[in-house]
């Protein structure tokens, strides 16, 4: 322990205490005020302080607690309770470290008043109690944050029960696992009896030690995550400050920024109503998601409260008014944008106006809008000088990459359309693809990229060659035939789907419209430093190409039946697939 009294003048103190959690727990502190006036007042008058000892020491509850320990009867329910234990996974601002770091802030709030007693008339009528009702509001808030439905959170039990050791100073505090499954449809007031008698099961059980409660469970230790559980909830009683003569005591909050846990709720109840604590680790969230935590968790405890009998869904997270700005505002991203230009253009233009932009980063590498331009134009001017032109079928193979990106970005730029193809698939596959598509030429992001067939290939270091002469001579002009190259109109990608039949069917896009591309600038994104595309690592391709305008079927059949465009073919078309389509009506697809 260690005392600090901080002058602030002006008859104004701070009295910092800080322990070690050993030592002491939360019904602790409570005791330590009671204790510390009349030790004040003995101290002011210049007499002995008598403070009543307690009835039993704090070796007494040790050994009494290893008997408990020793003799367990609740394993049989902890191992069942704990099979299978899940993990409780919220939506992270942030990837997991390897190891925790311990680094959290806090965040306060408050229940409003009717919403308090809205609660309390709800776990009256569920034959619970506040702990209870507040712990299902604060399940059904990470239900929806974490769309899981079998939920483990951990809460203290302060083992105080015998009343030869309610007065004892000390950390008597023990750990329970509480596992709750909030079903689908469930109403707020069975959610209430669910959680009350979970939670009386789990105290009559708590004889057995947290760390045998590992050895149960059987879960591999993890240095990422706290054992058994990530979550916490908390709620007591309030804390009196202490009564000293002449002297105004108050509680004096602080963050020590510190979170055990991903996120720990601590709630304190008293006449001026419940006032909560959210703790959260700072390795995995934001400020703004404690605070969207809390805006969810007072929201959902005053629509549970008010309509207990209804079914915990149908109580919202967000007010009337935040509701209307997340589904309206959030929503409005019209923009102005150049339908009658092309993608190469638009990249062009762009590194015209700012060639140190960010353009695309990558595995820790950032390319600049000037060396992407400068990229996609080498690559395109030695694919022009191996004959490749609009109407011709390029080939694509290599994983993800900033690369990869230029060589489809520079297959779009000499007029020809790419064919995207994945390392991963088996060699007979591509094989086949490359020949079905009369491909002009294999791309390969590496020499060592075996490309099945006969077709010829290249890798894209020998395409972009010139890229960094280019650059530095600010050659990211238009050539003078640009125009004749790049159209509208021509086919910028090639897909190869597997049909039923087992054969793979191939579909091409009609235009080059960046308006209906994979890769587009997000708007409003960030400064000038912060990149327009981001590539991450995918399980698998998309479906449709993979970053370079992705021309639909359905768009190819809205601009045909608006009297734009020449008829789509093979199975565009979602009413007659394998088909061309005759007549504009016969098109479904909207």
């Amino acid at each position: 322990m260690r005392a600090c009294l901080i002058a602030c003048g002006a008859g104004r103190s701070i009295l910092a205490l800080a322990f070690h959690h050993l030592v002491i727990d939360g019904a602790s502190l409570a005791l330590l005020a009671g204790e510390l006036g009349p030790l004040y007042t003995a101290e002011l008058a210049g007499a002995e302080a008598r403070v009543p000892a307690p009835a039993l020491g704090h070796a007494d509850f040790v050994a009494w607690e290893r008997r408990v320990h020793a003799a367990a009867d609740s394993l049989e329910f902890w191992r069942a309770r704990l099979a299978e234990l899940p993990v409780v996974e919220l939506p992270q601002d942030r990837p997991r470290p390897p190891l925790q770091s311990y680094r959290g802030r806090q965040l306060g709030f408050g229940l409003p008043g009717e919403v308090e007693h809205a609660l309390q008339r709800a776990a009256a009528d569920a034959g619970g109690d506040r702990f209870a009702a507040l712990l299902a509001v604060f399940l059904v808030t990470l239900q929806r944050l974490c769309r899981a439905r079998d939920l483990v959170v951990g809460t203290p039990h302060a083992n105080r029960d015998d009343r030869g050791i309610e007065g004892l100073i000390g950390c008597l505090v023990s750990t329970v696992v509480l596992r709750v499954e909030v079903a689908r449809g469930l109403s707020f007031r069975e959610l209430l009896r669910r959680v009350d008698a979970g939670c009386r099961e789990a105290f009559a059980h708590k004889d057995v030690g947290f760390e045998r409660l590992v050895e149960l469970s059987g879960q591999p230790r993890d240095p990422a995550r706290t054992p058994l559980f990530s979550v916490f909830f908390g709620a007591q009683g309030p804390a009196e400050p202490p009564a000293l003569p002449g002297v105004v005591a108050e509680a004096w909050p602080f963050d020590p920024e510190v979170a055990t846990f991903d996120l720990e709720c601590q709630s304190v109840t008293g006449p001026g109503g419940t006032r909560g604590t959210l703790t959260y680790t700072t390795d995995l969230f934001e400020a703004a998601f404690a605070s969207r935590f809390v805006e969810a968790f007072v929201q959902l405890a005053a629509g549970l409260a008010a309509a207990p009998a209804a079914a915990i869904e149908a109580a919202p997270m967000l007010d009337e008014l935040r509701a209307r700005e997340v589904v309206l505002a959030y929503n409005r991203t019209a923009a102005p944008f150049p339908r009658e230009s092309t993608l190469p253009a638009l990249i062009r233009e762009q590194a015209m106006r700012t060639p140190e932009a960010p353009a695309v980063t990558h595995a820790g590498r950032t390319w600049r809008y000037g060396e992407l331009a400068a990229e996609v134009e080498a690559i395109a001017a030695g694919l022009r000088a191996r004959g490749v032109g609009p109407g011709q079928i390029v080939a694509v193979l290599g994983e993800r990459s900033a690369e990869l990106l230029g060589a489809l970005l520079g297959v779009l730029a000499a007029g020809a359309a790419y064919l995207p193809l994945d390392p991963a698939f088996p060699e007979d596959r591509l094989r086949f693809m490359i020949e079905d598509s009369r491909a002009t030429l294999v791309i390969r992001d590496v020499e060592t990229r075996a490309v099945p067939g006969e077709a010829p290939s290249v890798t894209i270091a020998a395409l972009s060659a010139g890229a960094a002469n280019r650059h530095r001579q600010g050659s990211i002009a238009e050539p003078v035939n640009r125009r004749r190259l790049e159209s509208r109109d021509d086919c910028p990608y090639r897909e190869s789907t597997e049909a039923a039949s087992r054969r793979l069917h191939g579909s091409a896009g009609t235009n080059h419209e960046p308006g209906e591309s994979a890769v587009e600038a997000a708007p409003n994104h960030g400064g000038p430093e912060d990149p327009a595309y981001v590539l991450t690592p995918r399980a698998r391709p998309a479906r449709r190409g993979w970053w370079c305008a992705t021309a639909t079927w359905s768009a190819a059949c809205r601009r045909w039946r608006a009297g734009r465009g020449s008829p789509p073919t093979t199975s565009c078309c979602r009413s007659r697939p394998g088909a061309s389509i005759s007549r504009r009506s016969s098109c479904s697809c909207r």
